[in-house]
């Protein structure tokens, strides 16, 4: 099942899928000791990706819009270096940014589509 899904649904392939790590960690992260030790206590290492679209046909873009619009969270399947060649994972979707239109020789086109999907 190589290829992008949100909710099931399959998607274009998009042009950005950069992952960022991060590390969640607990308050006392950061704080040096009387004997000048810093602490820094893991509780779970948070995965988000940036994601951006090149050029999208309009029926693409208004699927996305359908798909991440107004949800809390989703369900995402994408290529990994796994048995099943996928994983799967719930994200919180960010950082929006909507598709801008361009016509060209009269046909629509929407560019500069991007959001974060940020593990839970």
């Amino acid at each position: 099942m190589a290829g992008f899904y949100i909710d099931g649904h399959p998607i274009p392939t998009p042009s950005q899928w950069d992952p960022i790590i991060t590390n969640v960690v607990t308050s006392y992260s950061g704080q040096t000791t009387l004997d000048g030790k810093q602490h820094n206590s893991v509780i779970r290492t948070r995965v988000s990706y940036s994601v951006a679209f090149g050029t999208l046909k309009a029926d693409e873009a208004s699927l996305l819009d359908w798909l991440i619009d107004g949800k809390n969270t989703v369900t995402v399947t994408y290529p990994a270096n796994t048995d099943t060649g996928a994983e799967q994972k719930t994200f919180i979707v960010g950082d929006r940014q909507r598709a801008l239109l361009r016509i060209h020789n009269g046909r629509e086109y929407w560019t500069g589509y991007a959001f974060t999907l940020t593990e839970v």
